[in-house]
């Protein structure tokens, strides 16, 4: 659903390329927006309808391993470039819904 809303689109817009009912992708919509993960752009008149358009807030998103409980992967027994970068500027830290990586120490 977010790779749909690197542009701007309705929840009727988004439920047709993925061929499912609106109310269910109004639902998620609604919940990725509460998160941060799409952010409220404008509202348009459709027929008598007031239609919400959103886009997502990010073009990719990192999560971390703990947030995955038991799916998800131990991080110090991988060892990639991307891990290793990671852990020289510090992580990647959650902050009032929004993700940045945090400033390197030292």
């Amino acid at each position: 659903m977010l790779q749909l809303l690197h542009e701007p689109d309705s929840a009727s817009g988004v439920a047709r390329r993925m061929k499912l009912p609106r109310q269910t992708v109004n639902y998620h919509l609604r919940e990725l927006e509460k998160e941060g993960f799409v952010e409220f752009i404008e509202q348009r008149a459709k027929g008598n309808c007031l239609e919400r358009v959103v886009r997502a807030t990010a073009r990719s998103y990192v999560i971390s391993p703990t947030a995955l409980g038991s799916m998800g992967v131990d991080a110090t027994t991988v060892r990639d470039r991307f891990l290793r970068g990671l852990s020289r500027v510090g992580g990647v830290t959650r902050d009032s819904r929004r993700f940045y990586t945090a400033p390197a120490r030292g």
